[in-house]
């Protein structure tokens, strides 16, 4: 057995065993990470850094099983000679390395292994970002054909060839609605975030992160939710939705489509209090909030907005809450209406 407990993050990326996990998660594996990070709570941010780092790499679908151990043969046989300081000691004519310029060229002969062998192992395939600014609503195909609509402020990642076998992976900062086309093969379809995974065969539903927090509502189909530090994957049936806040995990049923309207560029509220509001603007504006009195922050709206014009916007949260609000630049003061004598 393995002793993880010692095992720094650059050893976690060598290990076939848990790039297995963050590739392939199997219930017997999710089982055992979870326990290994509840066990060990100092290793957890090690761990989740060499996991992002895994799954920002593409990996080859053809790599014989013979060929994958070769290659963590030669990085863990380079590591360890590195560490007992054998990995190099060359000599040309008289002259030989002092025990420093050993020790530089051990380093660069190990960043060669780990080099050549990454790329032996993963495929060079350029990825594509999609971006939004503020205020700005992207749709786009993927290879697949499945489209998805960006939220403003946000960004999607992804490899630009996908094949009929392997995993359609994406991954999110930000918001977007997806429509996840079902192919033949049945092959998954997994969204990415800081906190979890979303795994999907073919479906609609709405993906939000922002702030270390993750919503997802789903609208048709099924999805099955992994959260990073969780044995037990959560699923989803149409008009669920799932919200992940600090690590807690609260599940409950709502109205999905109001969640995923901003695609038509609203918003809609109910009993929502102005505090929550502003934060929704200042995703889709990037607008600063500098002065707000506590009482109207605790004010509610119901119903529904516009966001394409904010000046249509501002005025008509103004006249729903009897506020008053001015806009500086990029800054917003709001200010309780002064009743009229």
């Amino acid at each position: 057995m393995k002793n993880y407990k010692d095992y720094t993050e650059n050893e976690f990326v060598m290990d076939a065993d848990f790039l297995e996990w963050v590739k392939h998660p199997s219930e017997e594996s999710e089982v055992f990470w979870a326990s290994f990070i509840k066990e060990n709570p100092q290793k957890k941010e090690e761990l989740y850094n060499a996991k992002k780092l895994l799954l920002s790499m593409v990996f080859k679908q053809n790599l014989l099983q013979s060929e994958k151990e070769a290659m963590w043969q030669e990085i863990r046989t380079a590591m360890r000679k590195q560490k007992e300081g054998k990995l190099v000691f060359m000599k040309t004519g008289r002259n030989s390395f002092s025990k420093m310029g050993m020790y530089v060229v051990a380093a660069l002969l190990l960043g060669c292994v780990l080099f050549l062998s990454l790329y032996y192992f993963t495929e060079k395939k350029p990825e594509y970002v999609v971006t939004t600014q503020f205020a700005e609503i992207k749709k786009f195909l993927l290879p697949d054909s499945s489209f998805i609509i960006l939220n403003a402020n946000s960004n999607i990642k992804y490899s630009h060839q996908w094949n009929n076998v392997s995993d359609r992976e994406v991954w999110i900062d930000g918001e977007a609605f997806f429509s996840v086309r079902h192919t033949k093969t049945n092959q998954k379809f997994i969204v990415h975030t800081n906190e979890a995974d979303i795994e999907v065969l073919g479906t609609e539903f709405n993906v939000m992160e922002r702030d270390e927090k993750i919503k997802v509502s789903l609208n048709s189909g099924s999805v099955k939710i992994s959260v990073y530090d969780n044995a037990n994957p959560v699923f989803l049936i149409p008009g669920d939705i799932l919200e992940l806040n600090a690590k807690k995990i609260q599940k409950g049923a709502g109205k999905v489509e109001d969640i995923s309207v901003w695609k038509e560029n609203k918003l809609v509220f109910d009993d929502t209090p102005l505090s929550e509001i502003l934060k929704q603007l200042r995703y889709i504006y990037g607008w600063e909030f500098a002065t707000v009195p506590n009482d109207v922050l605790n004010e509610k709206l119901t119903g529904e907005v516009e966001t394409k014009d904010e000046k249509v916007l501002l005025k008509t949260l103004e006249r729903a809450l009897r506020i008053e609000i001015t806009k500086q630049g990029n800054t917003i003061h709001i200010s309780r209406l002064q009743p009229v004598l």
